[in-house]
């Protein structure tokens, strides 16, 4: 259910930027080689591993050149599943996500384009979304669906009593 989720809002987020592009515009578009990236991966175990001055264009072909990566392939989104042989987990609600220069990416790694210096950081972990992005209600919604509620409720109310009486 919730990879399900994740890859529903990944998708959204992903091609919400990409269907604003024109097709010419897509097929013109060069792919250059970031320099000097330094890449990280955190297994979440107390094991991680740290590679400097790697070359690639995207965050997932630099990783794909210095580690084992299975992927899921959603059209032309791809959903890292595994690195060196640690796979998702739903069970344990424990994920591989990366963070570019500090900032948590919200595309798919293959579609994530890197600069000369960038710092790349995978994390197998919970997912940002449930732990540090947690949804906040507004306190207006809130007493608006109760008094919305109470409004159904007293109509009911009313209505059985009318049919009571006949």
């Amino acid at each position: 259910m919730f990879r399900r989720l994740t890859i529903i809002l990944l998708l959204a987020m992903v091609s919400s930027g990409l269907l604003s592009l024109p097709d010419h515009a897509r097929a013109q578009s060069t792919v250059i080689s970031a320099e000097g990236v330094v890449l990280t991966i955190d297994y979440g175990n107390g094991t991680v591993e740290t590679l400097t001055n790697l070359t690639g264009p995207s965050v997932l072909n630099i990783t794909m050149d210095i580690a084992r990566v299975d992927v899921d392939w959603y059209g032309n989104l791809a959903f890292v599943t595994a690195i060196n042989d640690v796979y998702n987990n739903a069970t344990s609600n424990r994920w591989w996500q990366y963070w570019v220069n500090g900032e948590y990416a919200n595309v798919a790694a293959n579609q994530y384009q890197l600069s000369d210096g960038d710092k790349v950081e995978w994390r197998y972990d919970t997912p940002v979304l449930s732990s540090t992005h947690a949804a906040t209600v507004d306190p207006g919604i809130v007493i608006g669906a109760v008094a919305l509620a109470l409004v159904g409720v007293l109509s009911l109310i009313i209505l059985y009593s009318r049919g009571v009486k006949k």
